[in-house]
Parts: C-alpha cells; sequence; structure tokens
C-alpha cells in the first residue's frame, strides 16, 4: 500500500522531469570529426573525416588549417596550412565544409595576402 507522503513526492518528481525535459535546448548541427593519426613536414593523416571533400578546408584547432589533398579509404592527407609544429597526433580536426578559397574586392587593392587570404600584419 502506498501512503500519501509517497505517492505525493513520485508526483513532484515527475513534475521535475517533465520540466527539466522542456528546458533542454538541442542543438540538431552536425559536426564532422576526425583524429590526426600522424604529422610530419607541414603534412597530417587524419582518420573519421567520412564526410571530407578534396580541397576542403579543414579546422586543426588554435586558428590553423589544413586542407585536404588526398582522400583514401580510412583516412585523409592534409596539408597543414601555418605551424605544424603545435599540430600533434591524437588531436581534434574538424571539417569546416568550405573549400579553399580567397576573398576578392576593393579592401584588398595594394595588399598582401597570406594563402588563406588573410592580410598579411608585416612584410
Amino acid at each position: 500500500m502506498i501512503n500519501n507522503n509517497s505517492s505525493a513526492l513520485t508526483d513532484q518528481i515527475i513534475q521535475d522531469l517533465e520540466k527539466h525535459i522542456q528546458s533542454v535546448e538541442i542543438d540538431p548541427h552536425l559536426l564532422n570529426t576526425g583524429e590526426i593519426i600522424s604529422v610530419g613536414d607541414g603534412v597530417a593523416i587524419i582518420k573519421g573525416l567520412s564526410q571530407a571533400r578534396m580541397g576542403e578546408m579543414l579546422d586543426m584547432g588554435n586558428g590553423i588549417y589544413g586542407l585536404v589533398l588526398n582522400l583514401n579509404k580510412n583516412s585523409v592527407g592534409v596539408v597543414i596550412l601555418g605551424d605544424y609544429q603545435h599540430i600533434k597526433a591524437g588531436g581534434e580536426v574538424r571539417s569546416t565544409g568550405k573549400l579553399l578559397s580567397i576573398p576578392v574586392g576593393n579592401s584588398l587593392l595594394g595588399r598582401v595576402i597570406n594563402p588563406l587570404g588573410q592580410i598579411a600584419a608585416y612584410l
């Protein structure tokens, strides 16, 4: 036999759970991530990027990007566009979904830019 106190407590727990479930926000954004297997001489081998495309930019963390240049069955070959000495095996890599491109316009006239299209800080 259930007494009134435990029934009221059960009802309160159910109400609290329903409120909590209703307040949860779900982000349906999918991320295509991979893991760095090896790094050497500015080239990285990455596993787990099943949706990578040839010429796609990858976010390797710390503001460093890579360019997909080799698609294998179980791995992706990437040229690192930045200081590759900060990239270590086991690190996470995220797909950006963007192909390598450089912006154009009047604001870039006469400016020196790097291969990522960023204005060079100095010469």
